[in-house]
């Protein structure tokens, strides 16, 4: 497809309105592909969304028992809930690399915010550490970050 092509425009009527289509998306279809497109763009980010949201309840359960218990069973049951919010967290980086249509910079931030926070809680239960002040400090970035994402299927509701 030439440079030429990609510029030149259809005017299409699409639901009382003029649709500007490219070439492109004329011979993809235009109007109804533009629109499968779409549905598909925002089932795929509410996908990763709800993934993430179940990695966040398991990486807020997992910070929780660390405060909650006093003996070593904290550890435990901590690692226990990372795991769980690992593999919700793997899923969606999965489906996040295998569909690029949905690449978005809080899917980027909100994974690196979550893979710091896993790391810290790691080397908190891993050295037993009482002092989980950076701990702390990674899972309220990663809350941050959780609640732009949510701010952005918000959006496209």
């Amino acid at each position: 497809m030439s440079k030429i092509e990609l510029v030149e425009v259809v005017i299409r009527e699409g639901q009382g309105k003029p649709v500007l289509l490219s070439k492109y998306e004329e011979k993809r279809g235009g109007i109804l592909n533009m629109e499968k497109d779409m549905i598909d763009w925002q089932n795929n980010v509410r996908y990763v969304h709800n993934l993430m949201q179940q990695a966040y309840l398991g990486a807020t359960a997992a910070i929780d028992t660390l405060s909650s218990y006093e003996d070593d069973k904290k550890y435990h049951m901590s690692l226990a809930f990372l795991t769980l919010a690992e593999q919700s967290y793997l899923e969606a980086k999965r489906f996040y690399q295998t569909h690029e249509n949905i690449e978005r910079i809080e899917f980027d931030e909100l994974f690196r915010k979550y893979e710091e926070y896993k790391f810290e809680l790691m080397k908190t239960i891993s050295d037993k550490d009482k002092n989980t002040s950076w701990l702390h400090s990674r899972y309220e970035t990663l809350k941050d970050s959780i609640a732009g994402l949510n701010q952005l299927v918000d959006n496209i509701r």
